[in-house]
Formats: structure tokens, C-alpha cells, sequence
């Protein structure tokens, strides 16, 4: 897409540029037109007719760089290709430039420190022992409490996570996985690799 536009910046701009300068050369004969008028204003409020009146001269045109757009690339993202598979996350102001910040708020560390951080093994959170049931009486009421309510109590009390469940409403049974939280590794230790891009 780049490329097409560049080369569209460059042709059109090229045109543009020299359209310009026809309105910039016929906006010179207009002001000489108009210096003129000027001084011939000047000339009566001399000899006592003042008009209390003079014209300004009509701005020239300016169109600075319109086929060199494409290369200045100041402030914008910077890619492998012009494609990509997988979206980007980028802060950017209402100019449409980047932000300064993105190194920060979108890095790993800030994002894991931010919102991430609860999901961690360290601790005993979230260690889980993963455990199935095969063919147990499972009635129609039973199968109405869970459909909406993943969270059971297993066998010994403790509550736990439905994961999968397959009923059989015919023979009233159920065959599922489920999550128990449990603590089964105090000696972990969480270490933070900071990619750096490279």
C-alpha cells in the first residue's frame, strides 16, 4: 500500500507542485496589480484625498514535500513487512503519531506486573490437581445446576472447577474433567525474562 501511494504522491505531486506554480506566478501579477493601486492611493492622500483605504496582497500558495510523504517517516511504526498476521497493540496521540510510552505500558514486565501477575504458580495460586470422573449418577437436576454454574464440590468437600462434562440423560450418567485447587509445589521461584527485542 505504501508503495502505491508513494508513487501516487510523486506523480500527482509532481503535477500539483507545477499547477502551484502557475497559481503562485498569477498571484505575482495580481500583488504588482495591486502594489500599484497602492501607490496611486498614495499618490491622492498626498495631494489630500485620503480614501483611508488600502488593499493587502493575496498570500502565494505553499505545498511543501507533497511527493516526498512517504519517506518522512518520523514518528511512525516501524515493520519487518507491510503485512502482518497478528494484530499490534500501539498507543498513539490524536495526531495520529505514536505515543511515547509504548516501550513501557504495552511491555511484557508492565503488562504481566499490571494484569497478569494473579495467574502466577508461585505461591500456591493457581496450582489445580486436574482429575475426571467416568459414569456417575448424574439426574436431570443435577445436569440443571451445573449448566449455568461450573463451580462443584468433589467427593471429599473441597470445591471445584468443572471442565468438560458428557451426559447421558438416558441412563442418568455423567463423564467429565474437573479442577481441585491444590498446593503441591511451595519451592517455586518466579523469574522475569524481559525481552528486549532482539
Amino acid at each position: 500500500m505504501e508503495t502505491l501511494l508513494d508513487a501516487f504522491f510523486k506523480t500527482s505531486g509532481a503535477y500539483l507542485e507545477g499547477l502551484i506554480a502557475v497559481i503562485n506566478g498569477a498571484i505575482s501579477a495580481v500583488n504588482a496589480l495591486i502594489d500599484i493601486l497602492n501607490d496611486i492611493l498614495d499618490v491622492l492622500e498626498f495631494f489630500g484625498i485620503d480614501l483611508n483605504f488600502e488593499m493587502p496582497n493575496v498570500p502565494y500558495v505553499e505545498l511543501k514535500g507533497f511527493s516526498n510523504l512517504i519517506e518522512n517517516r518520523v514518528g511512525m511504526l516501524v515493520l519487518d513487512n507491510d503485512y502482518i498476521e497478528v494484530p499490534k497493540n500501539i498507543l498513539i496521540n490524536s495526531d495520529g503519531k505514536l505515543m511515547n510510552g509504548n516501550e513501557t505500558y504495552l511491555s511484557a514486565e508492565y503488562l504481566y506486573d499490571n494484569f497478569h501477575y494473579f495467574q502466577t504458580f508461585v505461591g500456591g495460586q493457581n496450582q489445580y490437581l486436574l482429575k475426571s470422573f467416568d459414569k456417575i449418577n448424574f439426574t436431570f437436576d443435577d445436569f440443571q445446576k451445573v449448566l449455568n454454574n461450573n463451580r462443584i464440590f468433589a467427593a471429599n468437600g473441597d470445591e471445584a472447577i468443572l471442565l468438560s462434562l458428557k451426559y447421558n440423560p438416558i441412563e442418568e450418567t455423567a463423564t467429565g474433567t474437573f479442577k481441585v485447587k491444590t498446593i503441591y509445589l511451595t519451592n517455586l521461584k518466579e523469574t522475569k525474562l524481559i525481552p528486549d527485542g532482539k
